[in-house]
């Protein structure tokens, strides 16, 4: 199987495809299939932010549902429920540090929820190592299995840091994630089997050791209604893991809210059953 990305779509062709292409020579199948398979997978991606999908509204994707929420997109498999996009997030920050042949590795691992906040952590190891000879990182700044994702070698041979860091950042099954290694060269190489080694057992570390807890994504909004339905609201919002960000009184009542994403429909119902629709819900 040999895989591609193409503006941030992972696309797969295999060797046994069906496609009308595959008895053609392996060079011309590739360039082929590729475009075949990367303009279906952007149009089914467009698809999803389309003007008629509406923001937060589920719709049929391939072989699952997919959710748009914010410029975030969450994916359900056949037979899941979609209302299950939580996932595992760091808790906190953790190291680990391993000697290899006299050089020593420095592993941080942290939260990164966006691609500024994993600049912002990798920045922040290399001003506590400023002697290091290389800072390699990677990072997943979104959900298990997205595509907002980075790396770098810092110096290093290519391919022997970041990019091994980053795959085992993808299958720690952690999502919003960053990580620094800092090497202190101790004058023997590695080669780059070595280094591959040593970048990776020092994250692998570094993950033993870290803390996770689950991670709900959620949506804000507004919710308009009559002073009568103060306190039945508060009860459904208490109820259904809703906070209430804000409030501001006038003629009627307004709060704010953030409600996980997988109560959204529920919430849009009770409440207009609760008004008996003498209320006004605004998603932001």
């Amino acid at each position: 199987m040999l895989v591609f990305f193409s503006n941030g779509i992972r696309v797969n062709i295999f060797a046994g495809s069906k496609n009308p292409v595959a008895a053609r020579p392996l060079s011309c199948r590739i360039k082929s299939e590729f475009q075949y398979l990367a303009t279906r997978a952007k149009t089914r991606r467009e698809s999803l932010y389309s003007e008629k999908s509406g923001e937060g509204n589920p719709r049929r994707s391939g072989a699952g549902f997919a959710r748009v929420v914010g410029n975030r997109v969450f994916f359900c498999a056949e037979g899941q429920s979609v209302e299950d996009v939580s996932y595992q997030i760091p808790a906190g920050v953790s190291t680990a540090q391993l000697v290899i042949k006299k050089s020593r590795f420095v592993a941080a691992v942290g939260r990164a929820g966006t691609r500024q906040d994993a600049k912002d952590f990798i920045e922040s190891v290399r001003v506590l190592h400023p002697a290091a000879s290389h800072n390699c990182y990677a990072f997943l700044a979104c959900a298990p299995g997205g595509t907002d994702i980075g790396f770098g070698d810092d110096g290093e041979v290519s391919g022997t840091a970041g990019r091994p860091m980053l795959t085992l950042l993808e299958h720690s099954g952690i999502g919003e994630i960053a990580a620094v290694v800092s090497r202190y060269f101790g004058g023997v190489k590695l080669g780059p089997g070595g280094l591959l080694r040593a970048y990776t057992d020092s994250l692998r570390a570094a993950l033993g050791e870290l803390e996770v807890k689950r991670y709900v994504p959620v949506r804000t909004g507004y919710l308009v209604f009559s002073y009568a339905h103060e306190n039945s609201i508060r009860v459904l919002f208490e109820k259904s893991g809703v906070t209430i960000t804000s409030v501001e009184r006038g003629e009627d009542v307004r709060f704010g809210f953030a409600a996980p994403v997988n109560a959204t429909g529920r919430l849009e119902e009770r409440v207009a059953s609760l008004t008996r629709g003498k209320s006004r819900l605004v998603w932001t």
